[in-house]
């Protein structure tokens, strides 16, 4: 099941709780071990803000996961930020996330693999890659990096699913691509290089920030290729409109995101650098533990589900949840 999936299916579960006067803990947490980055990727939401200090060290991770494992949280997802595999902080991570049985998954750009980590990521639940090209010349101007990091990681997908099939491991592998001016006429070709790399998924995103103008023919006329394909795990993400007038958000207990500081924040984008959305929860160190933040956070969280939040900007899946929750009648207990 896709990470996406996973929460959409929790969606009548946690509304019913919330009618019930329940306050349930969320079922993902997200990590950021570190917010370093190996790439310039000329779409990041980072902007290349400097990173958050001091980084939580493995003996957090360890309580956190333990605390994790003792509140019911199974699940957690690894990204950033920056690249997860940049330092070792991304591994450590990844390998204790999995010795205390979590279902890991981990969002990367897939250039740092080596054996020792693909062999780590066979363990977890889900790996997705961020490519967003079809030539090596493309990938340059996106990534901002040298074109030969195309085939690297391409390489590297390709060795992750042999040691994953060797291994016999349950892995699902994902690829995705970000529809922009610089690489709008690459996306079918995409397709078919993520369809000969035999990945079980390949996701097309739409640009919901609208920051990176295409003409709408033109969008049209790709959406309409790409709904012709008959390629299996092929994901086409809706152009979605979005409103944040009055907008209720749940996003909470569904997943929470910590930065490489303990900060806590309500959503994946307010824990980035510099960004103006979301709302900090508390911080793992200065609380003492993930029971603590939840509990003091109970008037922020309520507030959000009632007040509606000051957001400027949301991720796909969060909005999705959102305008799903509201849907459910969803309310917060007091």
């Amino acid at each position: 099941m896709k990470h996406e999936d996973k929460q959409y299916s929790e969606i009548p579960i946690l509304a019913n709780e919330l009618k019930g006067n329940k306050d349930p803990y969320p079922k993902i947490i997200e990590i950021h071990p570190t917010d370093a980055c190996n790439y310039g990727c000329e779409f990041c939401f980072r902007k290349q803000i400097g990173g958050q200090n001091p980084i939580l060290s493995t003996g957090d991770y360890a309580a956190l996961f333990i605390e994790m494992k003792s509140l019911g949280i199974n699940s957690i997802s690894i990204s950033g930020g920056g690249e997860p595999f940049v330092t070792r902080g991304g591994y450590e991570a990844l390998a204790l996330a999995n010795s205390n049985k979590l279902d890991s998954r981990v969002v990367t750009n897939g250039s740092c693999l080596n054996d020792k980590i693909m062999l780590e990521l066979t363990k977890a639940k889900e790996v997705r890659f961020s490519i967003n090209a079809g030539t090596a010349d493309t990938y340059a101007k996106i990534m901002v990096v040298h074109k030969s990091y195309f085939e690297k990681v391409l390489s590297n997908i390709s060795n992750l699913i042999s040691v994953r099939d060797a291994t016999d491991s349950k892995l699902k592998v994902g690829v995705t691509f970000l529809i922009q001016p610089l690489n709008y006429t690459e996306v079918v070709d995409f397709v078919r290089l993520a369809e000969a790399l035999h990945v079980d998924s390949i996701v097309i995103k739409q640009d919901v920030y609208k920051e990176r103008a295409i003409d709408e023919s033109e969008l049209e006329r790709i959406n309409g290729e790409l709904s012709r394909l008959k390629v299996s795990g092929l994901e086409i993400r809706d152009r979605m409109e979005y409103d944040f007038k009055g907008m209720r958000c749940f996003v909470p207990y569904f997943k929470i995101a910590l930065n490489p500081s303990g900060d806590v924040f309500s959503c994946c984008l307010g824990s980035q650098p510099g960004e103006e959305n979301g709302y900090k929860l508390g911080n793992l160190k200065s609380d003492g533990s993930l029971a603590n933040i939840w509990k003091s956070s109970h008037g922020v969280r309520q507030g959000l589900m009632t007040n509606g939040v000051k957001c400027k900007n949301c991720n796909y899946t969060d909005y999705r949840i959102n305008n799903m929750m509201r849907s459910q009648n969803a309310s917060i207990s007091k």
